[in-house]
């Protein structure tokens, strides 16, 4: 399912990271429970003014990004929808979605 955020939201499949190592051993990582990474999967237009003017996003599908959890989000068909302003950071690491 293709899906096409609308206005200034941003669609991101979270990253958790794996629960066990190379080796196989299971292990409980630490992560900073306010900070989500994500890759984004889908963008909306941009937010519109009143006359009529589009603000585009500067990002793209692709993109590694954090985002602020403490604002809450909704999941639609595993992806979370946030606005842009709950983008913190676009960060250079690949990251694998499962």
């Amino acid at each position: 399912m293709n899906i096409v955020p609308l206005g200034d939201l941003i669609a991101i499949a979270p990253w958790s990271p794996p629960k066990t190592t190379s080796a196989g051993i299971h292990y409980t990582p630490r992560e900073n429970p306010l900070i989500g990474k994500g890759i984004v999967v889908g963008i909306g237009p941009g937010k519109m003014t009143t006359k009529g003017w589009v603000y585009e996003h500067d990002l793209s599908v692709g993109d590694c990004v954090l985002f602020d959890r403490s604002k809450g989000y909704n999941i639609v068909s595993g992806n979370a929808m946030i606005d842009i302003r709950d983008i913190v950071a676009v960060i250079d690491e690949d990251l694998e979605i499962e």
